[in-house]
């Protein structure tokens, strides 16, 4: 790791010619445990030896790490953003999953301390705003569900995210995902500044976000939807189910 350290890419390059390094190395103790040379090298701002790994030793950037995480998703959890600039610049991948089913930017858009980072990766390629992951729902979805209101305005405002996007999952919308779980000022913060359409049927399920909350139980937010504008007489072909339960 001492080339690394040293952004010495020649070093790098003859250290594993020799085959006296293991580039997939990761750090077993310490304040380090859990590094590999690419996550050094991008902490260090070493973009040359990122590159040189990828380039000539074919060192997966996008390997997963004994943590279930990559080294992007490892530099955001971190909340090192210089890092995921330098990983980004050198060519390491952006939308790599973990093994978990989660993207950088579904982890950055989990804590408001992560905006950096978020900024970071929608800076360097904003098409990545409106990406599903495999388990189909986006970072918008996620910055909902858990009440993030600065990634939320962000991602919508500044980098164009579709707030009345479906999930491929589960047919919710932002807004939907916001209300279910009781986020009641990322809900007003859709509605009010975001574009959200609080009485916008679903194309698969036709259920309003209303009639979504209702039919799941979930009613923290119905004040919020309410004095929004939500229709609460929209007739749902689940309706005698929705609200003439015992």
């Amino acid at each position: 790791m001492a080339a690394v350290s040293a952004s010495r890419a020649d070093h790098v390059s003859a250290l594993m010619s020799i085959g006296n390094a293991d580039a997939n190395y990761e750090v077993k103790n310490g304040k380090t445990k859990g590094d590999t040379a690419i996550v050094l090298a991008g902490r260090l701002g070493h973009e040359d030896v990122i590159q040189r790994l990828i380039s000539s030793h074919n060192v997966d950037p996008s390997r997963g790490l004994s943590n279930k995480t990559t080294p992007l998703i490892r530099a955001v959890v971190d909340e090192d953003a210089d890092a995921v600039k330098h990983m980004l610049l050198a060519g390491v991948p952006i939308n790599v999953e973990s093994a978990e089913g989660y993207t950088p930017l579904v982890e950055a858009a989990k804590k408001p301390s992560r905006m950096r980072c978020l900024e970071a990766l929608c800076d360097f390629d904003a098409s990545i705003v409106d990406f599903e992951t495999s388990r189909g729902f986006s970072a918008l979805h996620e910055a909902c569900k858990v009440g993030n209101e600065e990634a939320v305005l962000a991602m919508c405002l500044k980098y164009g995210a579709n707030s009345n996007r479906e999930s491929a999952r589960d047919a919710t919308t932002p807004l939907m995902t916001a209300a279910e779980y009781g986020q009641v000022t990322v809900v007003e913060t859709l509605i009010k500044k975001c574009s959200a359409d609080v009485n916008r049927e679903t194309v698969a399920s036709k259920h309003t976000v209303f009639t979504h909350c209702a039919f799941r139980g979930k009613t923290s937010a119905f004040s919020a939807l309410v004095s929004n504008g939500a229709l609460v007489d929209r007739k749902h072909k689940m309706d005698a189910l929705l609200f003439c339960t015992p």
